[in-house]
């Protein structure tokens, strides 16, 4: 016979085992016990799990704030809302186009919701999600809902206690809900209707006064005095903040002062013009003729046209250095004339006997004889050294014309050896970046004598 515990065992083995080792039949019961009490612990384990994440999942709720802010009893956008746990700032958030804004609330947490915009007077509200019983909380809670009103700031109103909240909300065992904390947000509702109430008046009165300061702008305008009218306008602005109809008849008077600030600029920009055309052609003229005074070496007159031409063109360096020129010109011909001066009086002292003395002028004697020597002997010196070179140009250079070109640095000279009839002449034309000279000789001549003489 089999014992029990075989058979226990047979239950719970295949077909093929029935013939195998007692031994091994025995070792195999006792690992389907073991095996079996694994199972049974793992189940356990499995239902303790279970039950500790229900709970788990019991104490992770959640509740949904549904806010909407206005203004005066309409939707009011961009107002900035923040969420604060022990005054630090958790969240920031603004408002729609349709005032809203929401908020999900972790559990065991004091929050404070403010709302502010510039401008407007800022409210809060305290919403509490301490002690909320952990059977109590079932599938979670509602939405919250949530609406502020924003109001002016005006001058005299006291909106101090308005810097705590204005409401507070905790949950309430009894109904098993959020709710408004009664004893806390009756009081301020008190306080805050008698605040409206005075609101109303003071923004009757605001009106009225800024009624009359508008009534006063737009007489100016329509009268077109603009400065004045743009001024009161502001006034206006001051009264009432970002009023629509102040700003925009403001943008448009700016906008008819400007127009009328660059119509005069552009009315001065075109006399500019004008007068600086006017110049401009009078220069030009005042040019063309002295050049053609100068050309024609006429050099007095081209030199009062240059200096009519610099004062209609302030600065002008093409003027001023013809005027340079003109003076080197007419101060190289001066000392011409002096020389030509002095040798004709020399020769003419020569050619004419002195007269005598007469006993009375003695002074006078010393004078004539002393003078005449020293220019005579400096002038036969210079003839003669010249008379000497150019006759050794003549032995040197053959008939016609010899051309020799040297330059250093800014100056230019072309020399010409004209050798006829056995007698020679040196012609040199002597160029700067200022002006051209001409000589013969060692003397200053025209240009005109250089183009005839040297061809």
């Amino acid at each position: 016979m089999r014992s029990k515990i075989t058979d226990y065992y047979l239950l719970i083995r295949t077909p093929q085992e029935y013939t195998e080792d007692p031994f091994d039949i025995s070792w195999k019961i006792m690992r389907g016990i073991f095996h079996h009490s694994i199972l049974m612990v793992s189940l356990l384990l499995a239902f303790t799990v279970a039950d500790y994440s229900f709970a788990s999942n019991q104490s992770k709720w959640e509740i949904g704030v549904d806010g909407k802010v206005t203004k005066d009893g309409m939707p009011l956008g961009g107002a900035l809302v923040s969420l604060k746990i022990n005054s630090k700032v958790e969240a920031k958030i603004k408002t729609t186009g349709n005032g809203k804004f929401v908020f999900l609330l972790q559990p065991d947490n004091i929050y404070v919701i403010e709302i502010s915009k510039p401008g407007l007077v800022s409210k809060s509200i305290r919403f509490s999600t301490m002690d909320v019983p952990l059977d109590k909380v079932g599938k979670g809670f509602p939405p919250f809902p949530i609406l502020i009103d924003l109001f002016e700031k005006i001058e005299g109103l006291d909106v101090a206690f308005l810097e705590k909240p204005i409401g507070k909300i905790r949950y309430y065992r009894k109904s098993d809900n959020f709710d408004y904390d009664e004893s806390y947000t009756k009081p301020i509702q008190v306080r805050l209707k008698k605040l409206m109430k005075s609101y109303a008046q003071k923004m009757k009165e605001r009106e009225a006064r800024y009624q009359v300061v508008i009534d006063r702008a737009d007489a100016f305008y329509d009268k077109k005095e603009y400065p004045v009218a743009r001024s009161t306008y502001k006034s206006a602005l001051s009264i009432k903040r970002n009023d629509k109809y102040a700003s925009d008849r403001i943008k448009r008077i700016e906008a008819i002062l400007e127009d009328k600030r660059q119509k005069k600029i552009d009315a001065k920009v075109r006399v500019v013009e004008a007068k600086n055309k006017a110049l401009l052609e009078k220069y030009r003229r005042l040019i063309d003729r002295a050049d053609n005074e100068f050309n024609g070496e006429d050099y007095s007159r081209a030199r009062l046209s240059y200096m009519d031409a610099a004062k209609a063109k302030s600065g002008d360096e093409y003027a001023k250095g013809r005027i340079e020129e003109i003076n080197s010109i007419l101060s190289a011909a001066k000392e011409t004339s002096s020389s030509y001066t002095g040798q004709a009086a020399y020769k003419e002292e020569k050619l004419t006997p002195a007269p005598k003395p007469k006993k009375k002028s003695a002074p006078r004697k010393k004078i004539v004889k002393k003078a005449p020597k020293s220019v005579k002997k400096e002038l036969a010196s210079k003839e003669a050294q010249l008379k000497s070179r150019l006759q050794q140009m003549a032995l040197d250079y053959g008939e016609g014309v010899t051309e020799v070109i040297k330059v250093d640095g800014n100056k230019k000279t072309i020399t010409r050896i004209v050798v006829r009839s056995g007698v020679a002449a040196e012609y040199k034309k002597i160029m700067y970046g200022f002006g051209t000279y001409y000589k013969k000789n060692g003397t200053d001549i025209t240009k005109a004598i250089w183009d005839i003489d040297t061809k």
